[in-house]
This record gives C-alpha cells, sequence and structure tokens, in this order.
C-alpha cells in the first residue's frame, strides 16, 4: 500500500511540475506578440496593472471551490442530489 500511495504522490508532483513548466513557457510566449503590438507604453501599463489584476483574481476565486464542494455536500447529506 505504502508503494502505491508513494508511485501515486510522485506522479501527481510530476504531472503538477511538468503543468507548471508548460504554464511558463505559454506566459513568456504570448508576451513576446503582445509587447510588439502594444508597445513599450503599452507594457509598462500592462506591467502596472497586472499584478492588481492577479490580486483581485485571487481574492474573488479563493473561496469558490470550497464553497461548492460544502453545497454539494450538504445537498447530498440532505439525500436531495438535485
Amino acid at each position: 500500500m505504502k508503494k502505491v500511495r508513494s508511485q501515486s504522490f510522485l506522479g501527481g508532483a510530476a504531472i503538477l511540475a511538468a503543468a507548471g513548466i508548460v504554464s511558463k513557457v505559454f506566459g513568456a510566449v504570448y508576451r513576446i506578440p503582445l509587447a510588439r503590438l502594444i508597445g513599450p507604453e503599452g507594457m509598462g501599463l500592462y506591467g502596472m496593472a497586472y499584478p492588481l489584476y492577479t490580486m483581485i483574481l485571487a481574492l474573488s476565486t479563493a473561496g469558490i471551490p470550497v464553497a461548492i464542494s460544502k453545497l454539494v455536500a450538504e445537498k447530498l447529506a440532505c439525500g436531495r442530489p438535485d
């Protein structure tokens, strides 16, 4: 049982690492055409606005998966799977 759990953990960690690398590559690739399209001034404005956007996005989506899980569990516990 321990070996299966260890393999599952390592497989999950490898998938997360690969997804992180792919995400970083896509993040770097899209900036090249964006920089050419909007120019240096636009990139400066983008650089100023992006941290604020990510902070608001993180705050607004932080509780949604937990709330959905809680609501689904409550409905299933009450016997109402609708």
